[in-house]
Order: C-alpha cells, then sequence, then structure tokens
C-alpha cells in the first residue's frame, strides 16, 4: 500500500544529500535478521559516508534496506534533504539512490543491463562513464562490448576487483 503514495519529489531533489534518522527501530525478520534499536544519525550535506558489513555478507544491510523502504519502520523517521522519506513514492525514492557493492550486478543480463535498466541512456553516455571510472578500455576488448553479459566477464576482471567499478560507473550515470 506505501508503493500507492502518489506525493513525488522534483527530479532536482534531493539537492543537498543530508541525511538525518531519528530515533529509528526495526524489528528483524529472516530477511533482514539484525534489528536497529533507536538510532540517531545526522549526515550533513557535502559529506561521505559508507557502511562496512560483514565478509560474506550478501545481504543488504537493515539500515540500508530502510532507507529504501524494503523493510518497515517500528518507530522513527529517515529524512533526506527536509523530506520524510515514508512520504515519498518507495519507487520514485528508490531512482535516486546510487548503491555500490561488490554483488550489485545481475550476471546473467549485458553489461549495458546492468548500468542502465530503464534504459535512459545512449551508448555514448555509457562509454563516458566507464571512461571516467577507467573501465572504458577493459570493456572495449571484449568481444560484445557493452552486450557482455557479466557472467562472460574474464575471470581477471573479478579476481582484480575490477568489477566493482560497473557500480561506480552505474552510480555516475
Amino acid at each position: 500500500e506505501v508503493e500507492n503514495l502518489s506525493y513525488t519529489t522534483s527530479n532536482y531533489w534531493p539537492q543537498k544529500g543530508s541525511l538525518r534518522v531519528m530515533a529509528l527501530s526495526v524489528n528483524n525478520t529472516l530477511d533482514y535478521p539484525s534489528p536497529i534499536y533507536n538510532l540517531d544519525l545526522f549526515i550533513p550535506q557535502g559529506s561521505r559516508f559508507g557502511f562496512i558489513t560483514d565478509k560474506g555478507q550478501n545481504k543488504m544491510s537493515t539500515f540500508f534496506a530502510c532507507l529504501f523502504l524494503f523493510v518497515p519502520f517500528e518507530s522513527g523517521t529517515i529524512i533526506i534533504d527536509d523530506e520524510d522519506i515514508l512520504q515519498l513514492n518507495p519507487i520514485d525514492l528508490r531512482e535516486k539512490y546510487a548503491y555500490i557493492s561488490m554483488n550489485s550486478l545481475f550476471p546473467f543480463l549485458s553489461i549495458r543491463e546492468n548500468m542502465d535498466p530503464s534504459e535512459q541512456f545512449d551508448d555514448s553516455e555509457i562509454w563516458s562513464v566507464l571512461n571516467r571510472v577507467g573501465i572504458a578500455q577493459s570493456v572495449a576488448v571484449l568481444r560484445n562490448g557493452l552486450n557482455t553479459k557479466i557472467e562472460e566477464l574474464p575471470k581477471q576482471m573479478i579476481w582484480s576487483g575490477e568489477i566493482v567499478f560497473f557500480s561506480f560507473a552505474r552510480a555516475i550515470l
């Protein structure tokens, strides 16, 4: 029922990127076994932050699940640039985030499909961001280029950690 909310933000939101979490509590679930109890957090605009999870944990953290509105809050508020995210349409909200992870690519999709799932950008824009993060040359030498499926990438790209740069490129895109 939350996904039926009609309130959306402008195309320019968020502009500042400030994040305020107030008294957030979330019970554990099967998918998110780490509960949150009364979390208060403020990250001012222009700050960079990251969350580190245990090695081998392939699931999204409970906190990130809250940011994406995948898990209901027991209590509390999350505000991004003066907007309470519970008042927003989750689908519109999720389009505003960039999530960088070692496991954020779908192996059965091509590089192009992983980079631009909603088909908003042309190839030149995709090549431009691949170049910005330093992997355009590695993709250019692949037989199928942008149409190469992630599962078909050479093992050295995965072993060297080069694969995480696709997530950075998608975030920039």
